[in-house]
Parts: C-alpha cells; structure tokens; sequence
C-alpha cells in the first residue's frame, strides 16, 4: 500500500508519451510468445546444472504450459474480435421506420 505522504521527485514522474515508452506493448502476438518461449527455455537450460532433475523438469513442465496458456489466450481473443466484427453491425435505418397499424387495411 502507498504510503499517502510519499511525494514523487520531478525525475520521477512521467508524461504521457513518455509512460508508454515505458511500458511494454498490450498486444500478445505468435511471434512475441515465442520469443518469451525462447527466452525462458534459454534460460532454464542456463540452471539445469545448478537444480535438480525433477526440479528441472518441473519448471520445464511450466514454462511448456505458459507458453500453450499464452497461445491459447491469443486464440481466444481471434475468436472473441471475429465474434464482436460479426455481432456488431450497424442496423439500417429503415429498421426504425414505423408505419401506422392501419395502412392498408381495406
């Protein structure tokens, strides 16, 4: 929890511009998941002489299971924006049109 009179230093605080410079991208893609796959399994290999086997197979395990997670999750969200592009067009105008109940009656 933040502490309510911690004040931030002027070469502490960010603009707009320079806050999303800062931050990583918001899109997961195909190729930034391998990437992150790579990365972790680059990294795993860099300990296996430090841990044990079955410790190493277990974080193997993982890393293999977040990287289907994440792909998964990309897959899903393909799904949801196809859905939302399909669900979501816009109603003619002629939709709204009312015409009286008795038009044409005789």
């Amino acid at each position: 929890m933040a502490n309510i009179n911690e004040r931030l230093r002027p070469m502490e605080r960010f603009k707009g511009k320079e806050m999303r410079q800062a931050l990583p991208p918001k899109q997961l893609d195909p190729a930034r998941v391998e990437q992150i796959f790579t990365q972790r399994k680059e990294m795993l290999r860099s300990i296996e002489m430090d841990i044990g086997a079955a410790f190493y197979d277990a974080i193997g395990a993982k890393v293999d299971y977040e990287n289907r997670f994440l792909l998964g999750i990309i897959e899903s969200d393909a799904k949801m924006t196809e859905t939302r592009k399909r669900l979501n067009r816009v109603i003619k105008a002629e939709y709204f049109v009312q015409k009286p109940l008795d038009v044409n009656i005789l």
